[in-house]
């Protein structure tokens, strides 16, 4: 018998989205799906689950309360450490689909994946799309371990591993996948702030930015931006967009929308052309998206938007101990209405490239050490703070390859939670890209002619895409 299974206080970004998590703000529907070139066994799944796990034990691991009281504790009254048993039958299910489409994803927002519970925030799908007769493997995850790129991260490991296994002689399904008894888990990784400097603010960041916050006044700061700031639009003239005001109800609807290899080929090379990158790109069509099609309906408005920063970029050499964690931060932007497509994508280009390089946004996360979080938290869980406009996670192209076994397709999505529209964007080994377009549920309740604006809105967008 091991020793005991060891455990560790959780960082400050985990007890971030602990608190989120435990107030009801939490986003649903986190997941990654891949489509291999030919479908898995669950002989072959089980034994190759069974070594990514005992390989990493960030994978056995939850977030357990100890006894206090979470405001008074700051999250700290929470532990990580490793569950008990991992049980194939227990993380692994089964799905059988007509085809793999936006209700697939609807299907998995509506599951919750809970911290303090005797489950690792993971679990496995299999899902059988009975039209094509494709195997679809879906990770869904808590976001309070994971991001996006440890969800890459854990499909690399994964067919990696089935390679290996897949050669050799298997006889029985492997059900027990973890047992905290018998397999030492090993030291857990760290959280990102203390294997990391990603998110220390120096110090002059910290008193600049707390005194803004604290020593001047909230409609001094709208002044300010409104009159005197050169980029920023006039939020007394165009007040933001706000469809749907904020609150902890945050269900969602989806749309998979899917550019070919071709209509990728003509974005990109439009890009270099304009010496931008693809996300400012795809964000200024959007921007002007919503502008187009919801203007009717609310009149002129600004909007704002947050571009999903991977903290990864700056540490090249530590590529294995920030496999998995939490390691990003958003660039935040507010967007004056009528610009044109050239104008909104420079204004984006110019702050993302800036945020990037000054990584202010990260300095900015990590001021979170110096709060109490769930008291920070507490304008969200009364409902009163405001929804930004839209949200770009791009996670790049994605190309998993191990022996005879390689990725030919792969689906990234996610619910909404501060923003009223999400997108997660993330490109396909053959050079497609597959755009999941999460938007808040009330936006259903908004048409105009029997149509909703929301439909007219993804319609545009996908044009704006290949207006080049």
């Amino acid at each position: 018998m091991s020793e005991l299974p060891v455990s560790r206080a959780p960082g400050f970004l985990e007890r971030y989205y602990i608190c989120r998590d435990t107030t009801g703000i939490m986003g649903r529907g986190f997941n990654m799906s891949v489509k291999l070139n030919e479908p898995v066994s669950d002989l072959i799944l089980s034994h190759a689950l069974r070594r990514v796990i005992i390989s990493c034990p960030y994978l056995t691991v939850n977030a357990f309360l100890t006894i206090s009281e979470d405001t008074l504790a700051d999250g700290k009254n929470y532990h990580i450490r490793p569950v008990k048993r991992l049980l194939f039958s227990k993380l692994v299910y089964r799905k059988t689909v007509r085809d793999f489409d936006a209700r697939v994803l609807e299907d998995l927002s509506r599951v919750r994946l809970p911290v303090n519970r005797g489950k690792p925030g993971w679990y496995l799908t299999r899902i059988s799309v009975e039209s094509s007769g494709d195997q679809y493997l879906t990770f869904a995850c808590n976001h309070v371990m994971f991001d996006g790129r440890s969800a890459v991260n854990f499909f690399d490991d994964l067919v990696k591993t089935i390679d290996i296994v897949s050669g050799y002689t298997l006889s029985d399904v492997a059900e027990v996948l973890f047992d905290s008894e018998v397999d030492s888990p090993g030291k857990l990784r760290d959280s990102s702030e203390n294997v990391t400097n990603l998110y220390d603010s120096p110090l002059w960041f910290k008193l600049s930015t707390l005194a803004s916050q604290m020593l001047i006044p909230s409609f001094v700061l709208k002044l300010f931006s409104s009159y005197v700031w050169p980029s920023s639009p006039n939020f007394y003239q165009h007040p933001p967009f706000n469809l749907v005001p904020f609150n902890g109800l945050n269900e969602a609807n989806f749309r998979i929308v899917h550019f070919s290899r071709e209509e990728v080929s003509l974005i990109l090379t439009h890009c270099k052309q304009e010496r931008t990158t693809l996300t400012p790109m795809m964000a200024a069509r959007l921007y002007l998206a919503i502008g187009t099609s919801f203007t009717a309906h609310l009149g002129t408005f600004s909007q704002s938007c947050e571009l999903i920063i991977c903290g990864r970029r700056y540490f090249p050499k530590e590529k294995q101990i920030t496999r998995y964690g939490l390691f990003f931060s958003a660039f935040t932007s507010y967007i004056a209405p009528g610009l044109s497509t050239k104008d909104a994508t420079e204004v984006l280009k110019k702050g993302l490239s800036q945020a990037m390089k000054n990584r202010h946004s990260f300095y900015k996360t990590g001021l979170l050490q110096l709060l109490n979080i769930w008291n920070y938290m507490k304008p969200y869980a009364e409902d009163k703070a405001e929804r930004q406009t839209f949200e770009i996670s791009n996670l790049g192209r994605v190309d998993i390859s191990a022996g005879k076994w390689h990725v030919t397709d792969v689906v990234f999505s996610q619910g909404v939670t501060f923003s009223h529209i999400t997108l997660s964007v993330i490109s396909t080994p053959k050079g497609g890209m597959n755009v999941v377009i999460s938007y808040h549920e009330d936006f259903s309740k908004v048409s105009e002619g029997g149509i909703l604006m929301v439909d007219r809105c993804i319609e545009k967008f996908r044009e704006n895409m290949l207006d080049v």
